[in-house]
């Protein structure tokens, strides 16, 4: 191993971990997005405007769903939802049935969580937060959205654990049914006002 490299790797493991309040503290600092991997902040990769507006589409179609219902969504502006060893994921929306504020920062007991996929993120949400959101008991759902094109895969969680194959949603008309929570969303409304590129 190269000198430069055992240095760095020395560097890394002498740093002592942050904790989750010590980043919480940090992050209100900041002007930029943070997700914290349990050992320190790792900045949200920037989006775009079709990333923006289906998150947006989601969060006002999420709002309208669920008015008189004992459940909310949040959108990744809000607090964040804890996963393992300490991590701290922001995704674009969750729904949580559980009003307490045990801890301002965190939701609880979300139950399904919206990740829109992007070029950057990609990897990470079918992958790292795929395995991480299963093991949080709590969480029934976990919904993939492209922004290139109408495409969403849902995971559900098994009775006997772990995530059913994915169900894909690939047609405007089609409806995402969200049985955990009593709703329904109409997949096309979440792409309005998004141009895709012609191929």
């Amino acid at each position: 191993m190269p000198l430069r490299a055992k240095i760095s790797s020395m560097s890394t493991l002498l740093r002592k971990p942050w904790t989750q309040e010590e980043f919480f503290d940090w992050a209100q600092q900041q002007s930029g997005r943070y997700e914290f991997d349990g050992f320190e902040p790792v900045a949200m990769t920037g989006g775009t405007q079709s990333h923006g507006r289906i998150s947006r589409n989601l969060i006002i179609q999420l709002t309208a769903k669920l008015a008189g219902s004992p459940c909310e969504a949040t959108g990744s502006d809000g607090a964040g939802v804890a996963t393992i060893d300490n991590h701290v994921r922001y995704p674009e929306a969750v729904i949580t049935c559980n009003p307490s504020e045990i801890n301002p920062h965190l939701i609880q007991d979300p139950v399904v969580v919206f990740e829109v996929l992007g070029e950057t993120s990609r990897y990470t949400d079918q992958t790292v937060k795929l395995r991480e959101y299963e093991m949080v008991p709590s969480i029934k759902k976990y919904i993939l959205i492209e922004q290139t094109k109408i495409a969403i895969a849902v995971h559900s969680r098994h009775p006997a654990g772990g995530w059913t194959v994915p169900a894909d949603l690939k047609k405007a008309g089609d409806t995402l049914s969200v049985p955990e929570i009593g709703i329904e969303l109409d997949i096309g409304p979440l792409y309005k006002g998004v141009k895709f590129k012609q191929t």
